[in-house]
């Protein structure tokens, strides 16, 4: 199977959060399990393309944009330590400038510019004739491509047959945007903007929803998380849209990938351990506590005592599914 894969992070080209973990780990497994993945991503201002092995295609592809064409250059490498081809779409204009999504705030051209490449993937994948029998988005980044596939690349014979998956990791973070504008970028036209389309949530343009609703399947974090956001207390606001798709929302319990993080093996362990010498939990406990001066009332391998906000909490309660609930106690104190 041929999977395109594209993201606005990957680890270790650019990363903020778990997203780049996931989107890095996936296309490895996938190759080792005999497919045939390519990952496609911005070249950020931070990307130390030589230090990567990245090398310049010399290809100059051309993106439609509303009513004109915009350009980038393509570079091309591997994820370390394997043969997955990752592109990089070099594009000043865009993403030749400090950190992913804005510094410290988000850049008033986001909309913009991940509406380029969202559509630069498809145009990638012609150039270097790439037939994907599944494109895979992630977050509301790249949710704009589900939208591309099913409308403007939906005759294209190299993408007429091709499946589109657009995988949710941060449900808080879905992508608002202004719909003249953003509509014409996207090369729609505000006539497809009205209360109830699949660009529209709550007046505005919600790219996330938009992700969702041309998706063939949409996945989650867990078989849990995937019910738990059919309800208005985990949904961000999406709980209908979520619903009117839940026929196509699979959860996937995410893993571990053992080959970053295996407690065995980590060098930024102060004490390595396994399941047969949980000692070193302990031991990784008291020298975190130290470090940060922070009092514990008692020291357990399973439970956080007095560490963040000086409340007792079971570990389990970190996983990013419950972070919500998290904050809301918070502010209740």
């Amino acid at each position: 199977m041929r999977i395109l894969l594209t993201s606005a992070e990957m680890t270790p080209f650019a990363k903020t959060g778990g997203l780049a973990d996931i989107t890095a780990s996936l296309p490895i497994e996938w190759e080792k399990q005999g497919q045939e993945p390519i990952v496609i991503m911005p070249k950020y201002a931070h990307i130390d393309v030589y230090a990567y092995g990245f090398k310049p295609t010399f290809m100059v592809v051309y993106v439609p944009m509303s009513t004109w064409m915009e350009f980038a250059h393509v570079w091309k490498g591997f994820l370390p330590n394997s043969n997955v081809p990752v592109y990089l779409l070099e594009n000043n204009d865009y993403f030749n400038r400090r950190g992913i999504y804005g510094d410290p705030h988000e850049y008033p051209d986001n909309d913009r510019r991940f509406i380029f490449l969202s559509r630069a993937v498809f145009e990638v994948a012609r150039m270097i004739d790439f037939t994907p029998d599944v494109i895979h988005a992630h977050d509301f980044h790249t949710a704009f491509s589900m939208a591309f596939l099913k409308s403007q690349y939906k005759h294209d014979p190299k993408f007429s047959k091709t499946a589109g998956v657009y995988t949710i990791h941060n449900l808080a973070y879905q992508g608002w945007f202004n719909p003249p504008r953003t509509l014409d970028f996207a090369g729609f036209g505000i006539k497809e903007f009205y209360p109830g389309s699949w660009f529209e949530h709550k007046s505005t343009v919600n790219a996330m929803k938009t992700g969702i609703m041309f998706a063939d399947k949409i996945t989650t974090v867990s078989p849990t998380y995937a019910n738990e956001i059919r309800n208005p207390y985990f949904s961000e606001g999406l709980q209908d849209v979520l619903n009117a798709k839940g026929g196509d929302l699979i959860g996937i319990l995410n893993g571990i990938y053992y080959n970053e993080w295996d407690p065995e093996k980590d060098n930024y362990l102060h004490s390595k351990y396994n399941k047969d010498y949980l000692q070193g939990k302990r031991i990784n406990k008291i020298n975190f506590l130290k470090a940060f001066k922070i009092r514990a009332m008692r020291i357990d391998t399973n439970v956080c005592t007095k560490v963040w906000y000086n409340t007792n909490c079971k570990a389990n309660r970190w996983s990013g599914r419950h972070n919500r609930r998290i904050q809301s106690s918070y502010k209740k104190r």
